[in-house]
């Protein structure tokens, strides 16, 4: 039961769009960031309650960092493999593989598509899922590659580049 407004419409009503307005007006990296603070407070308040186990907290933020983009994004393997470039920390890899598969099955279950596929879908893509499925390689792969000769001048390259569809 939402809360309701003058005009008697409730404020929970349409998540669909709010969650997609939310999302937007910071972008993707914004949620990472929402989830990095949080991360970065867990890890604080965990220090504070538990003073002889001492934890660091950026590696709480790294780990909600990932886990809220696992979430939004419906990726957790991309979010497992970037958080981890970003840190090359072999000790963060398993929670954070556990908070982002964590996260990714809450979101599926709370919102069926990621942000992606709700901007797709304002976009007026409709099922892209039916239509990717009956594309194949051939039908979008260019036939012949672009060839550069090794000594090409720095000025043939930046023709080729600008005539070309490739870039």
């Amino acid at each position: 039961m939402g809360l309701a407004n003058s005009r008697g419409h409730s404020h929970f009503q349409n998540t669909s769009h709010n969650r997609y307005v939310w999302f937007r007006r910071g972008g993707l990296h914004a949620n990472a960031l929402y989830g990095a603070s949080l991360g970065f407070l867990f890890g604080t308040g965990t220090n504070d309650l538990l003073g002889h186990f001492s934890v660091n907290p950026s590696a709480f933020a790294l780990v909600g960092m990932g886990a809220f983009l696992a979430a939004t994004t419906h990726a957790p393997i991309m979010a497992i493999i970037m958080i981890f470039e970003i840190t090359l920390d072999y000790q963060i890899i398993l929670p954070l593989m556990l908070a982002c598969v964590v996260a990714y099955y809450t979101s599926v279950s709370i919102e069926k598509r990621s942000i992606y596929a709700e901007a797709l879908k304002r976009k007026g893509a409709g099922d892209y899922r039916r239509q990717l499925a009956q594309l194949h390689v051939r039908d979008i792969m260019k036939p012949e590659p672009l060839t550069i000769s090794p000594r090409a001048g720095f000025s043939e390259i930046g023709e080729k580049f600008i005539a070309t569809r490739f870039n």
